[in-house]
């Protein structure tokens, strides 16, 4: 007796995420097919072994499960007309060749489809970061695409990536850009095997996914100097952009999200101890006098904050420092023009500026290491487990004492 019957199969990587796969059994055999939709524990019922729609789920959710379940219905029915013509055939058939079949008639998911689809979860995982670079990924594929709005999993092969790098090259995005583009469609493809909706293929191996070395993007001593002592009106936005530079270079060129998020309470003692949004690393900094000049040019007294980033926490913090952060480097790239600076001046060339001035102190690459929190300084961390206070504090007190 042929049978078709749908269950949910937990990730391997997530068990409160699963897929939905049919079971087809017959003649004592048995084949699984995933159907590409992923779904929450708590969307399925498996005492009806079908989706649900939970009562605190939001109304984008609830009718993305409605087509889910519109889906579901036209795939078993789909099996079920293959399933039907293998048995009027009358020919012995294993419930592969059914399998294989479905597989064939289906298509796979779509993988935009599928990105959206983890876009969703992991914004609702509160992963706000890596959803919103999939999600300026998967904009730009489907830029590419063009009038094609999706391309099954099939399709997801080396000569379409190939065309994909191709084209972000013609539009003038350059190799890194583009690495980073192809690498993040590379972790939705490597989330959609786990999930059971791809193959285990590879796709990818045709296009540059690694990181190459970009023109220089640090200052020396001097340019730092001449920053410091330009002329600016007094609290305008170009002194302020102005100073939050100086803060990252004065903090051994801490990236600005965690400017954006230090608290009045991480200074202890002296020190200012706070952890890397981007790794998670904690680091201490002995604190300075020119960063404690900075903060009490720009008070924040009704913020738990140190740094007037984000103003209203009641309000989606992450999307305030993204607009200041982009009208810092609006005004930091005024500044470097009217300046003359040999390269365009933003955030991140505090951090590249501190890293090759204190280099050129002789500072040891092990400790301008840890100064910055790297964590994949392999040969560093398997050297030396941890470094002490000292040697970091006197690296970045040699840099700004030439300042």
């Amino acid at each position: 007796m042929a049978k078709v019957s749908l269950f949910f199969r937990p990730s391997q990587s997530n068990i409160r995420e699963g897929v939905l796969c049919f079971r087809i059994s017959h003649a004592g055999a048995t084949a699984v097919v995933s159907t590409g939709i992923v779904i929450q524990r708590e969307e399925w019922s498996s005492a009806d072994s079908c989706i649900c729609i939970p009562a605190a789920v939001l109304p984008e959710r609830s009718q993305e499960l409605a087509t889910y379940s519109s889906t579901i219905l036209r795939h078993r029915a789909a099996l079920q007309n293959i399933l039907a013509g293998f048995l009027r055939a009358g020919h012995p058939f294993h419930v592969s060749q059914i399998a294989n079949v479905f597989r064939t008639l289906l298509g796979s998911v779509g993988f935009v489809s599928y990105a959206h689809d983890l876009i969703f979860r992991l914004q609702r995982g509160y992963s706000h970061v890596t959803a919103r670079r999939y999600r300026t990924t998967i904009n730009s594929f489907c830029r590419f695409l063009g009038d094609v709005s999706d391309v099954s999993f099939l399709e997801f092969c080396p000569s379409l990536l190939l065309s994909y790098e191709s084209w972000l090259h013609s539009h003038g995005i350059g190799i890194n850009s583009s690495s980073f583009y192809l690498r993040n469609l590379r972790a939705i493809f490597n989330r959609a095997v786990r999930d059971g909706v791809a193959t285990p293929v590879r796709p990818f191996e045709r296009v540059y996914t690694g990181i190459a070395k970009t023109v220089k993007r640090a200052l020396d001593i001097d340019s730092i100097r001449r920053i410091q002592r330009f002329p600016l009106p007094e609290g305008s936005s170009a002194d302020f952009a102005r100073s939050l530079f100086l803060f990252s270079f004065y903090t051994r060129g801490m990236s600005f999200v965690d400017m954006a998020f230090l608290r009045k309470a991480d200074i202890v003692d002296g020190r200012l101890t706070y952890c890397r949004q981007k790794t998670r690393h904690c680091l201490s900094i002995l604190w300075e006098a020119p960063m404690q000049h900075i903060v009490d040019r720009f008070p924040t007294a009704d913020s738990p904050y140190l740094l007037p980033i984000v103003s209203n926490c009641d309000t989606d913090v992450r999307q305030q420092y993204i607009c200041v952060r982009q009208r810092v480097n609006r005004q930091l790239r005024i500044l470097g023009e009217r300046m003359g600076l040999p390269i365009p001046l933003t955030m991140y060339v505090a951090r590249h500026s501190w890293a090759s001035i204190a280099h050129n102190c002789q500072v040891p690459v092990a400790v301008i290491s840890e100064a910055l929190g790297h964590t994949s300084e392999h040969t560093t961390r398997i050297y030396l487990s941890s470094f002490e206070g000292a040697p970091v504090d006197h690296a970045n007190h040699q840099v700004l004492s030439m300042l």
